[in-house]
């Protein structure tokens, strides 16, 4: 559910800084929540990517702040915080398997050397 949830997260604080739909963002991250993970720089905005739409500054602006995501609402809402981003989640996948919906949803892997990507799981 992390890989879900936090390119939710990322794909949400990119529309909102290119002012556009977040339907017209496509992000990918991988890997835990936090210092944990791994991020594949794979933005894009209505097919354009990201680095021709904003500074790398802003970029990494919004890659810190997706990495910090978890925290920034367990500090907003306190109690009760924890269920609702991974249950939204959770039905993402689901209703991608369920309705044969045909879409690629980020799960945790481990990967192998021919990957050529280690640690990222």
């Amino acid at each position: 559910m992390a890989g879900v949830l936090d390119s939710a997260r990322m794909s949400t604080f990119v529309a909102m800084e290119c002012r556009v739909s977040v339907e017209n963002v496509h992000s990918f991250v991988l890997g835990g929540h936090g210092d944990t993970w791994c991020h594949c720089r794979v933005f894009h905005v209505a097919g354009i990517p990201l680095p021709d739409l904003l500074p790398k500054e802003r970029i990494d602006a919004i890659v810190e702040r997706t990495r910090k995501g978890g925290a920034e609402i367990v500090n907003l809402l306190k109690t009760g915080s924890a269920y609702y981003a991974p249950s939204a989640a959770a039905v993402e996948m689901v209703e991608a398997i369920l309705k044969t919906k045909r879409r690629f949803c980020r799960a945790p892997y481990t990967s192998t050397e021919s990957t050529g990507s280690r640690d990222c799981s």
